[in-house]
């Protein structure tokens, strides 16, 4: 291939992706080569593969693109593969983000395009739920979703930053660094410009009705715990 392009392999098949035009490609184990599909737009610069096979055999694959300077804009291409054939996809384009989303929330894998986030069922590849995330934010703009289980969600605003947490029972918001932090790291969040506006809690783990969090701004080394029940 002359064109501008980047590959990897994965389960004996190459991916590649003409950066000018967008068009991924497959080549098989036999040297057969076929367009997969289409991302929709041109690719910039540091081009990343990313494949998980999911517990019922499909394939999630993400193509990001990293680009501008220095590095500032991430463009992630999300699809999933059955049958060697693109069943689902979404794009989503983020601002001085360097996060990911979640991928895999028990036996759904999540598809989002920064606006609408739909659950996919692991195997067949239907749509479970699709759910409005700038309903459920309050703002216009490209969300992160960080963190789900059945009962919670977590999603962050590019523009504002903040993360928050959705009761998905009773559709409740908690503004997370309102919760856990003091006031001198609240105004912090609120204020800051760098590396970009926002809190930088991040999600490490649940523990039974608690969620847990770490502030890599101040890197205190504590943990912040945020229980589900509101106790």
């Amino acid at each position: 291939m002359n064109y501008a392009s980047a590959s990897a392999q994965f389960a004996g098949s190459t991916y590649t992706v003409d950066k000018k035009t967008g068009g991924l490609y497959l080549t098989d184990s036999a040297g057969q080569t076929r367009l997969l599909t289409n991302l929709g737009s041109q690719l910039f610069d540091a081009v990343q593969f990313d494949f998980q096979k999911t517990p019922k055999g499909l394939i999630y694959l993400t193509v990001t693109d990293v680009y501008g300077e220095p590095h500032i804009n991430n463009k992630w291409y999300t699809m999933i593969i059955k049958d060697g054939m693109v069943i689902r996809h979404a794009s989503v384009g983020y601002h001085l983000r360097y996060g990911d989303n979640v991928k895999i929330a028990g036996d759904q894998l999540l598809l989002t395009d920064g606006k609408i986030l739909r659950l996919i069922e692991d195997g067949t590849g239907n749509v479970t739920e699709t759910i409005n995330l700038n309903t459920l934010g309050g703002n216009s703009d490209n969300y992160l979703v960080e963190g789900m289980d059945e009962d919670f969600l977590l999603i962050r605003s590019n523009q504002q930053g903040f993360l928050m947490m959705i009761d998905r029972k009773t559709g409740a918001k908690t503004l997370l660094y309102k919760a856990l932090l003091d006031v001198e790291q609240q105004k912090y969040a609120e204020t800051n410009d760098l590396p970009f506006f926002g809190d930088n809690l991040k999600f490490l783990k649940r523990e039974g009705d608690a969620l847990l969090f770490n502030n890599e701004y101040a890197k205190d080394g504590k943990v912040y715990k945020l229980m589900l029940d509101g106790s």
